[in-house]
């Protein structure tokens, strides 16, 4: 646990000192990409004006967060921060690359447990809702162990869990480096700044 802290201290380090905006921009973009090439690799055709529309989803609320993040640390601990919003932008895109890390697991995990899933989405394809869902369920074979599916379903449960850690930590760790004033603000920064993805969600 540690060296997870530790690791996610030299990468809000290394972006607040040398920011990367264009290595974070492919980050933002690496769950769509990865969700096409996963798409092309199971035989399942994702629509491309979606796809678009999920870019450009990306892209607006890393943009919206990051700015958010930046007037939450100068409101709560001054003008320390000033001068490193590219460097917070760039910190905050890690998350996604991480998020792909996760979305590649829970691939794996699921070709490995249920081999007929992604058979059973392009099954689905080009039918209206209702009976998308029904020709779904009907195509999903049983799982032949139910331990090692247990077992499979608890592994990504607890990967969901330490990538909200890290999240909450990543966070954590842009406001404490970005500005070194007003340290005993970073807490009550971090919880108005939840607050503010929380409300941000609400509008999405």
């Amino acid at each position: 646990m540690i060296v997870v802290f530790g690791f996610v201290k030299k990468i809000v380090s290394s972006s607040l000192e040398k920011p990367k905006l264009l290595l974070a921009i492919v980050l933002v973009l690496l769950p769509i990409i990865f969700r096409i090439a996963a798409g092309f690799f199971v035989g399942v055709n994702f629509d491309a004006n979606y796809n678009g529309f999920l870019a450009f989803t990306n892209i607006a609320l890393w943009l919206v967060s990051g700015i958010g993040l930046y007037a939450i640390i100068y409101i709560f601990k001054g003008s320390g921060v000033k001068g490193k919003l590219t460097g917070i932008l760039t910190a905050t895109s890690y998350l996604s690359f991480f998020f792909t890390l996760f979305l590649l697991l829970a691939v794996i995990v699921i070709l490995l447990l249920v081999p007929g899933f992604y058979a059973g989405v392009k099954n689905a394809q080009g039918l209206d809702p209702e009976t998308a869902m029904q020709a779904f369920i009907e195509s999903l074979p049983q799982p032949q162990n139910g331990l090692l599916f247990a077992a499979g379903m608890g592994i990504l449960l607890l990967a969901g869990i330490a990538f909200l850690f890290f999240t909450l930590y990543l966070y954590y760790s842009i406001i404490a480096l970005s500005s070194t004033e007003k340290p005993k603000r970073n807490i009550f920064a971090l919880v108005f700044f939840m607050v503010f993805l929380l409300l941000l969600g609400l509008f999405i």
